[in-house]
């Protein structure tokens, strides 16, 4: 998704809820005063957060913590000299 213009890392670009000519108007003419902070680097940077790379890292570390998650509530069974 992108960036809007609060975002503190610069705009990306932007997003409008309705498709009305006077919607469109008023995206078209917030777009174009925040043309000149949408750089390409910014867009670039913005787009590799959706990379498979992106997607494939941040799976590996959802996937390792549950594992250490689930590894760390594993208790034990209670020892029971009755069965030794």
């Amino acid at each position: 998704i992108v960036r809007g213009a609060d975002d503190p890392g610069g705009p990306t670009g932007l997003l409008f809820d309705r498709q009305t000519p006077d919607s469109i108007a008023d995206a078209v003419a917030r777009f174009v005063a925040l043309e000149p902070l949408m750089t390409p680097e910014l867009c670039r940077a913005n787009a590799l957060r959706f990379s498979e790379e992106s997607f494939r890292d941040a799976f590996r570390a959802l996937v390792g913590r549950s594992m250490s998650d689930m590894a760390n509530s594993v208790q034990p069974a209670p020892y029971d000299a009755a069965y030794s």
